[in-house]
């Protein structure tokens, strides 16, 4: 699935498709959202542009609906990064 990430410009706007970041199996949805908008958030405070802030959300939601419950998985920020680089990297 994934979403879609939308960058207005000069001319009118933008569409990129994200993908969804691969999770070794999906056991609750709980918080999901949550942890997309958290992976966002935190790439806009780190200088992330808009399509790679969209990336750090899709890793981000994938660590949370590994696990049942909306706080059990979340990673710390090494975990997040390197999840995000082999994202980015392997096209996981």
């Amino acid at each position: 699935m994934g979403s879609i990430c939308y960058q207005k410009t000069m001319y009118g706007y933008t569409t990129t498709k994200i993908r969804a970041a691969h999770c070794t199996n999906v056991v609750d949805t709980t918080g999901s959202g949550d942890a997309y908008i958290s992976g966002f958030l935190y790439g806009y405070l780190n200088g992330y542009g808009s399509i790679q802030c969209c990336n750090m959300g899709s890793v981000l939601s994938a660590f949370i609906i590994e696990k049942m419950g909306c706080c059990t998985n979340a990673p710390n920020e090494i975990q997040l990064i390197e999840r995000y680089k082999k994202f980015l990297e392997k096209g996981e």
